[in-house]
């Protein structure tokens, strides 16, 4: 399933292995992670309350037992009066996205770990040529020194 495609009804039996019948009122919990239900929950509540859109990640789990990550999104439409007629939903399939941005986010902190234990020199120029220069450890409390070139 690409980024950008949406479970549709039909779509979403044959992801979650539910019937109609099970994904109807809140059966549609059994297949959302433990530890995203209680957001997924508290989200929608606000929303619902308020009468906008809703949007979160939480995860689903595919019939074989295998967690993925979802954009669940749900926008109301509302009548002349303004009051909530019905609920449309959709969920999207953001997983790769999701996990990218996990493993930047773990290359970023394995490289500030071997920079902060690394003895290197570092510069920049800026486009007024001001050099900034950073010697030594990496140590989060130093500051790096300027130099006008």
């Amino acid at each position: 399933m690409s980024t950008k495609q949406r479970l549709n009804v039909w779509q979403w039996y044959d992801y979650t292995g539910m019937s109609k019948e099970e994904s109807l009122g809140s059966g549609f919990q059994h297949v959302v992670h433990p530890d995203d239900l209680p957001v997924l929950i508290d989200r929608w509540e606000q929303h619902r309350k308020l009468g906008n859109e809703c949007e979160v990640e939480i995860r689903y789990r595919r019939r074989d037992g295998v967690y993925k990550w979802m954009l669940a999104r749900a926008c109301p439409l509302k009548g002349e009066s303004g009051k909530i007629l019905k609920w449309y939903g959709t969920n999207t399939d953001i997983h790769d996205l999701v996990m990218a941005r996990i493993e930047a986010a773990r290359n970023k902190l394995q490289m500030l770990t071997v920079l902060a234990h690394a003895e290197v020199n570092l510069f920049s120029l800026n486009k007024d040529r001001i050099c900034t220069m950073a010697e030594g450890g990496m140590l989060w409390d130093s500051e790096a020194e300027s130099y006008d070139i």
